[in-house]
């Protein structure tokens, strides 16, 4: 689209990593200059909470698998410049590509900027709270995050 462009015109390029070709993993990188300065992960998943909850929230009665984006980061000295919101619509496209119409993710509660950056792109909470063992331990809760895409 056309925010897309303007930040290619910036010398900003988003691409997939060439083993990434199977279709049910990829991963994305940002760069400037050719140096990767951000960076995320979109893969196909089945947890059953998720699933669960999807159901929920949208009544996707079908659903067996869905379209995950993860590990989403971006350099501190190029935040702020779009690079977060243009690895998710990459990661959306791709999701597209393999035949999903919707995409979920997991934030921290606690990551306030991260949730605004994802609310501003289009996701909702569609369940909260949730935690891992790990979570627990270290006093975070996630929250469940879904779009369509």
């Amino acid at each position: 689209d056309r925010r897309d462009r303007r930040t290619a015109a910036r010398g900003v390029r988003v691409g997939r990593r060439a083993y990434a070709r199977a279709g049910r993993f990829a991963p994305l990188v940002a760069t400037v200059d050719d140096v990767i300065v951000g960076a995320c992960e979109v893969s196909i998943q089945r947890d059953f909470e998720a699933i669960e909850a999807l159901r929920e929230a949208r009544g996707e009665d079908d659903a067996e698998e869905y379209a995950y984006l993860s590990c989403m980061t971006v350099d501190e000295a190029h935040r702020r410049r779009a690079l977060a919101s243009l690895l998710m619509r990459a990661g959306e496209r791709v999701a597209r590509e393999w035949g999903f119409n919707v995409a979920l993710l997991h934030v921290y509660e606690e990551n306030r900027g991260a949730v605004r950056a994802y609310e501003k792109a289009g996701y909702e909470t569609i369940r909260a709270p949730f935690r891992t063992p790990y979570d627990v331990l270290r006093g975070r809760t996630k929250l469940l995050m879904a779009k369509r895409i």
